[in-house]
């Protein structure tokens, strides 16, 4: 086969040069699809005009092409999941393409594609590796009948970009703030919250880093959705997270139970107006505001007069209506106290004449049973010689201690 011709450069100035190289003679069957299709000739060495002494040509690479090659392309960089178009450029006339061969690591072996007999174009599937691919095409002059291999494209595949959210699928408190996390090194991140999904929720910090923090809303039994996007190598992937908003706690009393228990005397008007006014306390796990119930107790008498209890029970909500148990307070009326005298000891004391009727009856509630004792006691005291004066209870007391 006639090669194509090589300029080359010699002492006695540029020379173009014919060469008939017998490829068959050098073990090379140009029509062999894995045939490469150049042969590159380092350093070219001839004499001109059959003379000896004529200077060398030195340091001259010539190329030769095979002539029956074409050219698939472009090599690409893709994401994994996408697709490329490729081409064949450079087919010699009254070549027609039979197929398209695709292959992967170790690119060993070559696998037909269906259905691309005469396509001089195609678009690849959505690859997930690198991948080569060549083009098989005859020729009607010198590889009649043969098959013969297109240089190669490479299309290389870049593995998918992570795409992870690390953080609480809830339930999160009302309000709350909560930290989400992406993977790290990545290119760029970005995060959002689609309105329509929000429900009251709100991102507080920088939506371009690797970790975001969200409020919650404050509506209880919802839902937000948290998107991210992420880049690498110049491939993106995004993911979302669903997380659950509500509280499902009941509140808890932190007043200990019993604290608010008292025992009142009967009369302490003000220590049962301080009792009645105290109420407990409870907390609940979101922080949120705590709403009371109290019921007061009436007054239930005791087995004595003037005792008895009171009480009193309240309950607590949060925001989602989680109800707390029942916190009690018994106050305890009690009399205990024993009557004191509120007349003056000895105001009811009198001095009278044994005669003074009228003065003894103004001292004692029984007039005529006093009277007739105390004229008993008169008669007995005028016979004593030593006369004294005696009071009323004096009179009394010896009446009774004469009288048994």
């Amino acid at each position: 086969m006639l090669a194509q011709a090589g300029k080359a450069n010699c002492n006695s100035g540029a020379t173009f040069l014919e060469f008939n190289v017998p490829f068959g003679s050098l073990g090379i069957n140009i029509c062999d699809p894995n045939n490469p299709g150049v042969i590159n000739v380092t350093k070219l060495a001839s004499v001109s005009g059959n003379s000896p002494n004529s200077s060398l040509c030195t340091n001259t690479p010539l190329t030769f092409g095979i002539p029956l090659k074409g050219t698939v392309g472009p090599n690409s960089t893709i994401c994994s999941g996408a697709s490329v178009a490729l081409t064949i450029a450079g087919l010699n006339a009254n070549s027609n393409v039979i197929k398209w061969q695709s292959s992967v690591a170790p690119f060993s072996v070559w696998v037909d594609i269906a259905n691309t007999i005469g396509l001089t174009g195609y678009i690849t599937g959505n690859l997930t590796e690198t991948t080569k691919f060549r083009a098989i095409f005859s020729n009607s002059g010198l590889c009649s009948g043969s098959n013969i291999a297109t240089s190669e494209a490479t299309v290389t595949v870049n593995a998918p970009t992570a795409c992870s959210i690390t953080g609480s699928a809830g339930p999160v408190c009302l309000s709350s703030s909560n930290v989400y996390a992406a993977p790290a090194n990545m290119t760029t991140y970005s995060w959002s919250l689609p309105p329509a999904t929000a429900n009251g929720a709100t991102i507080t910090s920088a939506t371009n880093s690797q970790n975001v923090t969200v409020q919650a809303g404050s509506t209880c039994n919802t839902t937000f959705k948290l998107l991210l996007t992420t880049t690498l190598n110049g491939c993106s992937s995004t993911c979302e997270k669903i997380v659950t908003v509500n509280d499902t706690t009941a509140p808890t009393w932190t007043t200990t139970a019993g604290s608010l228990n008292v025992t009142l005397q009967c009369d302490d008007t003000a220590g049962l107006a301080a009792a009645q006014n105290q109420a407990p306390v409870a907390t609940d796990n979101c922080g949120g505001t705590v709403t009371y119930t109290k019921v007061s107790g009436t007054f239930v008498a005791g087995t004595c007069a003037n005792s008895g209890t009171y009480t009193n029970t309240w309950t607590a909500k949060d925001a989602c209506n989680n109800t707390s148990t029942v916190f009690t307070q018994v106050i305890t009326i009690q009399d205990t106290t024993a009557p004191t005298w509120t007349t003056q000891a000895g105001s009811l004391n009198a001095t009278l004449e044994c005669g003074d009727t009228a003065g003894l009856t103004a001292s004692t509630k029984s007039g005529s049973c006093c009277h007739r004792q105390l004229r008993w006691n008169c008669n007995l005291y005028k016979s004593e010689r030593n006369f004294r004066r005696w009071n009323l209870c004096q009179f009394w007391n010896l009446h009774q201690h004469l009288d048994r």
